[in-house]
């Protein structure tokens, strides 16, 4: 599913999250943006958040969590 949100609402969203593997692996593949906001993302997210390690139990919580956070 493909939820359309903006730039900002996009970036608010990912500073709940500390493992930047679950945000690119569930949440950019769930939203639509542009290349180069997508350029933009990606540098924001090298910029504010640690490079961690994926976590597969956390991924599966955190998963449900965005799949809330995003239909509501």
């Amino acid at each position: 599913m493909i939820h359309n949100i903006s730039w900002e609402q996009l970036k608010q969203f990912t500073l709940n999250f500390k493992y930047v593997d679950i945000i690119m692996f569930l949440i950019l593949p769930m939203v639509y943006i542009s290349k180069s906001e997508t350029d933009e993302f990606i540098k924001f997210i090298e910029e504010k958040m640690p490079l961690l390690p994926f976590d597969r139990e956390d991924s599966s919580l955190i998963s449900n969590c965005v799949l809330e956070n995003l239909i509501l």
